[in-house]
């Protein structure tokens, strides 16, 4: 759910029967001025919510770098997917939902966690807490949730003729790349892709995905790279390799193997396209209802100075 979706479910919860009590640094031991972070920002049923997990989660959803207005926007954003990911974890464990870690651990696997650099392996924990979490909500909507109903070819068509700019494409280029992370790295990898080495093959001779990155080929629109990739693509002769361009990923090595205007998609890709929205649509308003129904009663403490401090 998008942050101003869920701003405006925000606005709509005081009509469902929440009880919320706001608590300025009451939740936290010795109120008054404080030096640190406190370590409770609030609390969901008597669970706490902590500054170290509201964190974790501003990391993992992409907001660490966000300043300004922007930071707090997402912020009340994570806040509120975060008291309705406890809410739901917490029906989860009274309806005794507790699926099996070591499915959780053979996905971790599957993520290829085994490969990841000693720096990265501390971070494992968390991504097994955070899908093991998941797997316990995932389990609670297959027990709770009504199966959705598919829509029919005139609804498809109608949905369509409704949301135009859903199914309008924008300029594309059809893109395969390589980005290093080494200025070093640059030269070499010039080399073996001028040796007729592939993209991928490259990558994994300059040391795999700890340090260089093999994408495509994609389909890429203005909004899925770089300005600066996309300034380059934009000139680009066909299927000759460009770069190095750099920008905040790296230094990226590309090839243009197609192009396409902007206009409206397929038809046969705007009725899958539509299908689905459809049904991920039902599945909210299910879920929501869900949400309603666990937050009557619910008693939720949250120390907005607290948050609004991080």
């Amino acid at each position: 759910m998008s942050p101003s979706t869920r701003q405006a479910s925000l606005r709509a919860r005081h009509s469902l029967g929440l009880a919320v009590v706001i608590a300025a640094g009451s939740l936290v031991a010795g109120c008054g001025k404080h030096e640190a972070a406190p370590e409770i920002l609030g609390e969901v049923n008597n669970e706490y919510v902590t500054t170290d997990e509201f964190l974790h989660q501003i990391k993992t959803r992409g907001g660490a770098d966000l300043r300004g207005q922007t930071r707090e926007d997402f912020k009340q954003w994570l806040l509120a997917e975060l008291v309705d990911r406890k809410l739901l974890l917490q029906e989860a464990r009274r309806c005794s939902i507790r699926p099996n870690r070591d499915d959780v651990r053979i996905r971790i696997k599957e993520m290829g966690a085994r490969g990841w650099e000693d720096a990265e392996r501390a971070q494992v924990l968390n991504v097994e807490d955070d899908l093991w979490e998941q797997a316990q909500i995932d389990g609670l909507l297959r027990r709770e949730l009504p199966p959705i109903r598919n829509p029919s070819a005139r609804e498809v068509k109608a949905y369509v003729q409704a949301h135009p700019e859903v199914f309008a494409r924008p300029a594309q280029f059809l893109l395969r790349q390589i980005v290093v992370h080494s200025a070093a790295m640059v030269d070499k990898a010039e080399a073996m892709l001028m040796d007729g080495e592939t993209f991928e093959e490259t990558a994994v001779r300059l040391g795999g995905r700890q340090r260089v990155s093999a994408l495509g080929p994609s389909w890429m629109g203005q909004d899925d790279v770089p300005p600066e990739v996309w300034a380059a693509a934009v000139g680009a002769r066909w299927r000759r390799i460009v770069g190095p361009v750099a920008s905040e990923y790296g230094f990226h090595l590309f090839r243009v193997e197609g192009r396409r205007e902007a206009g409206p998609v397929e038809p046969e890709v705007a009725t899958i396209r539509a299908r689905k929205r459809i049904v991920q649509e039902r599945r909210q308003k299910l879920v929501e209802a869900l949400l309603a129904r666990v937050r009557r009663g619910a008693v939720i403490k949250i120390d907005r100075a607290a948050v609004a401090a991080l």
